[in-house]
């Protein structure tokens, strides 16, 4: 049966009266599970349909070894949830487009990968058997069940929250060996299954029971816990963060949080605080003449665009180049003087000895 197929008959209530496997939003169609993350231990993060580089980033991410077999139905979900969407955004239309363009050139698997999918899927039912995906729900879920789904995901992201903290007590760079406890359950529901997400990297040693964890931006982390969680951190970018974890005690045992740089008070004050950290203020963070003093003064430093040096208008002292930020003479004290003011005083001195 072709997978098209496959998934209207899966995903379409025949009894609606039928309507076309378009899912436009009519009532001739309902999709009775376009919304359900039945099995946490096999999920994928950061899938999503808010833009176009989300829309692209799904399909990087379904297309990876271990989740092509769901490929076409992850997409087409993604597809119709747009469609189905009560308030869709500009965003959500360019969304959309790429996975019409990714459906429309889509083509049944070969037999070769075929096998491979059949590999994925004999994995899949692992995934769904283990004690990670206990807390999974079937097609009718009750509200308990949604209810315990939605508390693992919170409680995974508040003991994600509380290692990132006790790690900010000590020095970043260390690795210190910890014991939290991490309820497999929060643990899955928070970071998903096995491969690439959107946060980063999710790799499992068979051989000792471990999980690591590998989160590789500040963007990354506030997908998991929220962006306004994410501020009250204080982290900037360039961020890494990785965590070892014990599948059988249930346990964290161990986590580093990797930065080459401390925020400042700029970053944490910023207007848009998120974008600010991760974009903009690196080279602030990091600068200790302070990047703030330099704009502030950019009329005193736009001479130092065409030359290395600078000279003082008093006592004529030359700054070389290792001292071409200097806002005032190292000798005498002047504050230094631009070289357009300088420049103009210099020609009304002459008008004024003219006369």
């Amino acid at each position: 049966m072709a997978t098209k197929q496959r998934w209207d008959d899966a995903h379409i209530n025949s009894s609606s009266g039928g309507g076309g496997g378009g899912g436009g939003g009519g009532n001739g169609s309902a999709y009775t599970r376009l919304y359900t993350d039945e099995n946490p231990a096999t999920t994928i993060k950061g899938l999503g349909f808010k833009n176009k580089r989300i829309a692209q980033r799904t399909i990087q991410l379904t297309s990876q070894p271990g989740a092509r077999y769901k490929q076409y139905f992850t997409i087409r979900a993604m597809r119709e949830r747009v469609a189905c969407h009560p308030h869709i955004t500009q965003g959500m239309v360019e969304a959309m487009a790429v996975f019409d363009d990714w459906l429309q050139c889509y083509t049944e698997p070969s037999p070769h990968q075929l096998q491979e999918q059949k590999a994925e899927w004999d994995m899949f039912h692992k995934l769904c058997a283990s004690d990670a995906n206990k807390h999974s729900y079937g097609d009718n879920p009750t509200k308990d069940e949604l209810r315990r789904a939605q508390h693992d995901l919170s409680n995974g992201q508040r003991l994600l929250i509380e290692l990132i903290k006790s790690r900010n007590k000590h020095h970043l760079h260390d690795k210190e060996e910890s014991e939290l406890p991490f309820p497999l359950t929060s643990f899955v529901a928070l970071f998903g299954g096995p491969g690439l997400h959107g946060y980063g990297k999710h790799t499992i040693n068979i051989d000792d029971s471990r999980s690591e964890i590998h989160i590789t931006s500040l963007d990354g982390l506030s997908e998991l816990i929220g962006q306004s969680k994410t501020i009250k951190l204080a982290l900037v970018d360039p961020l890494q963060i990785y965590i070892q974890y014990d599948r059988q005690k249930e346990c964290c045992a161990s986590v580093a949080v990797e930065q080459t740089s401390m925020p400042t008070l700029t970053s944490l004050w910023s207007k848009n605080s998120l974008v600010s950290t991760t974009k903009k203020l690196d080279t602030a963070a990091c600068d200790p003449k302070g990047e703030r003093d330099r704009k502030r003064n950019a009329d005193c430093l736009k001479d130092s665009e065409d030359s290395t040096s600078w000279t003082c208008a008093s006592c004529t002292f030359i700054h070389d180049k290792s001292k071409q930020f200097y806002l005032s003479c190292e000798v005498c004290g002047s504050q230094r003087i631009s070289n357009g003011a300088l420049n103009d005083a210099s020609s009304n001195n002459r008008i004024n000895n003219n006369k």
